[in-house]
């Protein structure tokens, strides 16, 4: 981008150029001219990061996406134009909220836990970026209970989804609120009942 204008000369042509020119006392002077032309450079880099880094390479600081320029010097002292298109992606701050059992264990997003409570997980994006996943779990009990019962023999127990009028013990899977199994197991006492007959004497006083 630069023009030679010294000695008569007024090119911006690589190679030799020839100048005829008179000395002080009239006689012809032959100056020969070898022109180099040094290029500019004009280069262009692609660079990703995550948006908790900086990139500091050939002269850039840069912690923003978009297009950012460089201007340098070749080193034969010729501008040189470099363009940084810095694609910036995310980090992940996630947290997760999730209910199990207490016979259960949650195994989602790298957690491995069976226990209530909060958990941080540390996981990669797929640009590589750091990514803070926290849990908050929640464990919802599961229930056992026993009930005593006890009915007449010409009667039927019907609570808690139960339908019976055998004594004994008996069982019913139930599910809480939550989802949970809760197991219920009745013990139901069933009592005679009694159907006499009596034959009985008296005075006609």
């Amino acid at each position: 981008n630069e023009v030679y204008t010294q000695n008569g000369f007024d090119t911006y042509v690589a190679g030799y150029h020839t100048q005829h020119l008179q000395s002080i006392h009239g006689c012809d002077s032959i100056i020969v001219l070898n022109l180099s032309v040094r290029p500019l450079f004009r280069d262009s880099i692609t660079a990703e990061i995550c948006d908790n880094e900086v990139y500091n390479q050939y002269g850039f600081t840069a912690s923003v996406a978009g297009i950012h320029t460089q201007y340098l010097r070749s080193i034969h002292g010729c501008d040189s134009i470099v363009t940084l298109n810095l694609v910036v992606h995310p980090t992940y701050n996630d947290t997760i909220a999730a209910e199990i059992c207490d016979n259960e264990v949650y195994t989602q997003f790298g957690f491995n836990v069976s226990e209530q409570g909060v958990y941080t997980q540390h996981l990669q994006s797929i640009h590589g970026c750091d990514s803070l996943v926290t849990l908050n779990l929640i464990v919802h009990p599961t229930f056992n209970d026993t009930l005593a019962a006890e009915i007449c023999d010409n009667e039927v127990y019907t609570q808690f989804g139960f339908n019976t009028s055998e004594a004994g013990y008996h069982t019913q899977y139930l599910q809480s609120i939550h989802g949970c199994d809760s197991l219920v197991t009745l013990n139901l006492l069933v009592h005679p009942t009694y159907n006499d007959t009596i034959t009985a004497e008296i005075c006609d006083n």
